[in-house]
């Protein structure tokens, strides 16, 4: 039986986000379920207008998700929930790059427009493809790198690798910080933030046995 070693190594960068993505909660409450959705429709394309007006294709708004809710109201005395007409939702996300002028332009317009239309903000990685070929490069070279050292420890030498176990798993190229901007706060505000997000770790591992002697 062939003796064996076994080692896990692990890819790491740290990239500075390059992209922003606003998440957009796009809501209205009306009595007809009709009434909710043309409001909803009508808000839809006012951000679409919006955005189409700070430079950016209107197409770059993107739609995740559209649900209408009945609302209610709980009556304490009668111990029951009365109805209350309907919420629709139109989840939407819009990507661009991470310019600051650009930025406090889409949030400007949004705030003069709308009283009612909160968001978050997240940073991420435009075009990841690249890194993950890289973050899969490190670690490939960090358990080699690995497995020479204990080799040598231990007295024996690397031969032909056997096997590579490579999980296909999904990476996050998304900050892990999260603003969540009020329209109504901002339109206080005399002047707009500026983005400074902090650097996205990626990890991937790779697993390589190596037959030795």
């Amino acid at each position: 039986m062939e003796r064996t070693i076994h080692i896990t190594g692990k890819g790491y960068l740290k990239e500075t986000p390059d992209q922003i993505r606003f998440s957009f909660d796009v809501k209205d409450h009306q009595w007809e379920y009709g009434d909710a959705i043309d409001r909803v429709n009508t808000k839809v394309e006012l951000l679409k207008e919006l955005v189409n007006t700070a430079g950016i294709e209107r197409s770059a708004v993107k739609s995740t998700s559209f649900s209408i809710d009945k609302s209610t109201t709980y009556d304490e005395k009668k111990k029951l929930y009365n109805f209350n007409g309907y919420i629709a939702t139109h989840k939407m996300i819009l990507r661009i790059p991470l310019n600051n002028d650009l930025i406090n332009r889409v949030i400007k317009l949004i705030t003069e427009h709308f009283s009612d239309l909160d968001f978050r903000i997240k940073f991420e990685i435009a075009d990841p493809r690249n890194k993950e070929a890289e973050l899969i490069e490190n670690a490939v070279q960090n358990a080699r790198e690995n497995a020479e050292i204990l080799a040598k420890a231990s007295g024996v030498k690397l031969k032909e690798i056997q096997r590579i176990d490579y999980s296909f798993s999904e990476i996050s190229y998304i900050s892990r910080s999260e603003f969540e901007v009020e329209t109504s706060y901002l339109m206080e505000a005399t002047t707009m933030s500026e983005f400074t997000p902090d650097d996205i770790e990626l990890n991937k591992n790779v697993s390589i046995t190596w037959i030795i002697e």
